[in-house]
């Protein structure tokens, strides 16, 4: 019995080791891109072109960032992406708790056929969908400006199904409860439906925010002046500058744009598989 059981916590702790081992090496494949912008980011060309790879500097250079804050107006690409992903995120959130909570908690004609709709979206290729919001947006000319940029952002097929998911985990008998009280619906949102979605709703807004941060394809097309534009199309258009090859620069200008995204995931990280989970409990 001695003997077996030593095997087994031999093989136990084998196993362990074979995953943190595979854990440690996933880890440090993907913070290694990260580590190594940063790092180019202080260094001068020559160094940055340089092989073998410098992996330490005995003089970082910051005048690489205050150079690349001036080849482009990065302050006003910085605004421009901040209202677009905060305004664009508030609106994925508010529309799929709206919609998420009518689909969960109300009884109506054709209800699984609108959710069933909904879903389907999600398998529609976005590219699809890029020409015809394009034209509907040049008939009402929102094309350049802050409401073509950021309206056909205000809905996502995603928000709604991890919210309805998640909602269907909620006895009703806290809503029945706010109606025997008097509660109105909207009071019953707000006040008994929201602070239960606080998990869901965080996982979420870093989802929301991360894309909308990261989104190059649309704010590429729909915006043309550089007043205008967001810090992924100034990122390419530092590429396509006569500084293309000043890879330290482009290095500094990528740093500069992660830092808010990195923030987002540090402070909600925590609800993100909490809300990934709670919300696949119940279908």
């Amino acid at each position: 019995m001695t003997k077996e059981k030593n095997t087994a916590k031999s093989s136990l702790s084998g196993s362990k080791l074979f995953i943190y081992a595979t854990l440690i090496g996933l880890s440090i494949f993907t913070i290694f891109p990260f580590f190594w912008a940063i790092l180019t980011s202080f260094k001068t060309e020559q160094q940055a072109l340089v092989s073998p790879p410098i992996w330490w500097l005995d003089e970082w250079h910051i005048e690489n960032y205050n150079q690349a804050l001036t080849i482009f107006p990065f302050g006003r690409f910085y605004l421009n992406t901040i209202i677009f992903s905060v305004v664009s995120t508030v609106g994925r959130l508010f529309t799929s708790l709206l919609a998420g909570y009518v689909l969960a908690k109300f009884n109506f004609r054709a209800k699984k056929l609108i959710f069933i709709l909904i879903i389907s979206t999600m398998m529609i290729p976005y590219w699809i969908n890029i020409v015809p919001i394009y034209f509907m947006l040049s008939k009402i000319k929102w094309i350049d400006t802050y409401l073509g940029l950021i309206v056909p952002q205000l809905a996502h097929p995603l928000g709604i199904f991890l919210i309805r998911q998640y909602l269907t985990s909620i006895p009703n008998d806290y809503i029945d409860s706010g109606r025997i009280d008097g509660a109105g619906e909207w009071s019953i949102l707000w006040r008994i439906i929201f602070p239960q979605c606080l998990p869901v709703m965080a996982t979420l807004s870093i989802y929301f925010f991360v894309a909308s941060w990261n989104s190059f394809m649309w704010p590429l097309i729909v915006t043309r002046s550089e007043e205008m534009r967001t810090i992924t199309v100034g990122l390419a258009l530092l590429s396509g500058s006569p500084q293309r090859t000043q890879y330290p620069l482009q290095m500094a200008a990528a740093t500069i744009g992660m830092i808010p995204p990195i923030i987002i995931f540090l402070f909600l990280q925590k609800y993100l598989t909490k809300g990934f989970i709670l919300s696949g409990l119940k279908g």
